[in-house]
């Protein structure tokens, strides 16, 4: 017989909610359905909903890391659980040779070929639009909804302090899903050092920061500097990121200036460069109508298309991520000591 595992597919949800939640600092914690959690700081505060979803290379992968004894019973010679797996998952035994080309031993093995997996931009692209599709049951009753997506699929992902280019996890797809989709943020938690840490990535505020230097660059290759005004500059910002297919919402307030939001994640410039707001704990502020450009037209239909054009052949490089607040073994070994 088997052994079962000491832990359940919601623990898990609580261990890759508590990679990015530092859950001691909110005054409710609920496990719930659609989304997995309702967290809310204390007093007055409304609660926003955390939904938590994994992506593997495809649904044979996520079968046979998910299925218990699964991996051992294709080992052992017995037949697929699925009948999709039987293309995907390919068993055998794999045969040990000498220089000679004598068979000197073998050993069961599970292969499945890496040529076919798509790329992770694009699996994470079809887990928010998947998501996405029920944001209408996840919302009820919450300020907003967070997704957390576990990867299962890398390898080897940049740590948290690694430079790294961001088409490692963005790309047009994926850009465009983070763009329909209604989530306030999204976030990919990623395995390092062999899975015994994780790193998080905030992936709507990675594709502004991208944005964001993208376009400094741009309008200071373009004498776009010349542009006196900081509410023009980010109506600038606004138009250019909608060329590149990214809707920003136009934030303007007497306490703040002029900010454009991407989701829950806003960007301000400023004379020393860019200032990035992380709301996504927070409804963000409302957005408000855009006016008029103060600049000639010519001048701006000019800058908008340089600096649209500036991201043709780019790539952004980085060191953005953050170590888990909890790595998945500590909260998984805390529950499994709790039950023995």
């Amino acid at each position: 017989m088997t052994e079962r595992r000491s832990y359940t597919a919601r623990d898990v949800e609580l261990a890759v909610l508590r990679t990015v939640y530092d859950v001691g600092k909110f005054a409710i914690v609920k496990q719930r359905e659609r989304p997995d959690f309702e967290l809310a700081y204390g007093g007055s505060a409304k609660p926003f909903g955390v939904e938590i979803t994994e992506i593997y290379a495809n649904e044979s992968d996520a079968r046979l890391t998910n299925l218990d004894g699964y991996l051992q019973e294709l080992w052992d010679g017995k037949p697929h659980r699925h009948r999709d797996d039987v293309e995907v998952l390919k068993t055998g035994p794999a045969k040990f040779l000498d220089k000679d080309g004598n068979v000197t031993g073998e050993f069961p093995v599970v292969m499945m070929e890496v040529t076919k997996i798509p790329s992770l931009p694009s699996l994470i692209a079809k887990r928010i639009d998947r998501k996405n599709g029920h944001i209408t049951d996840y919302a009820s009753g919450l300020t907003h909804v967070n997704l957390v997506i576990h990867d299962r699929v890398s390898h080897s992902p940049p740590s948290a302090d690694e430079v790294f280019d961001s088409n490692i996890f963005l790309s047009d797809e994926t850009r465009a899903s983070l763009n329909s989709s209604s989530f306030n943020e999204v976030f990919l938690v990623s395995p390092v050092d062999g899975n015994s840490d994780q790193v998080v990535r905030p992936l709507r505020a990675l594709a502004l920061l991208e944005a964001g230097y993208g376009f400094m660059q741009a309008m200071t290759d373009a004498d776009g500097n010349a542009v006196e005004s900081w509410i023009d500059i980010h109506l600038l910002f606004i138009e250019i990121c909608k060329g590149l297919g990214l809707d920003l919402r136009y934030v303007c307030d007497e306490k703040d200036g002029a900010r454009a939001y991407f989701g829950g994640v806003g960007v301000q410039f400023h004379d020393n460069g860019m200032r990035l707001y992380e709301l996504h704990n927070f409804p963000p502020p409302p957005a408000v109508d855009p006016p008029n450009l103060s600049i000639p037209a010519d001048q701006a239909e000019r800058l908008i298309g340089l600096g649209i054009e500036y991201f043709a052949d780019k790539v952004f490089s980085s060191a953005f991520g953050f170590p888990a607040v909890t790595r998945l073994s500590e909260t998984i070994n805390a529950i499994i000591q709790a039950e023995d």
